[in-house]
């Protein structure tokens, strides 16, 4: 079984971008399977902006995965609200990771 790897950046722009370059170069290191875990809102961005899906498509070991960040979506996604983000994120997002957790040991 190859090894696999989660990347979840922090969902702010540098973050992702520094997280998805990471995740490039593990993909050409070879034998390594990764999952891109994005929120919902930043990857439809990313996909409106980019050719993201093209750019990876090349690497057979790489997917995307989305989550919700808890927020409604009209709320505002600013530097100045970050802390929303973090509260919506931990409401949705550590019921979920425990979930993936008991499922992955059990």
């Amino acid at each position: 079984m190859d090894p696999h790897v989660l990347i979840f950046p922090l969902p702010l722009q540098s973050p992702i971008k520094s997280m998805l370059n990471l995740a490039e170069l593990l993909c050409l290191a070879g034998d390594i399977s990764v999952t891109f875990l994005n929120t919902h809102h930043l990857h439809r961005r990313l996909l409106s902006c980019t050719n993201i899906h093209t750019h990876f498509s090349k690497y057979p070991q790489f997917r995307f995965e989305t989550i919700s960040d808890g927020l409604a979506e009209d709320h505002l996604r600013t530097a100045d609200r970050v802390m929303d983000l973090f509260d919506g994120m931990e409401a949705v997002t550590k019921p979920l990771f425990r979930e993936m957790w008991l499922t992955a040991a059990a």
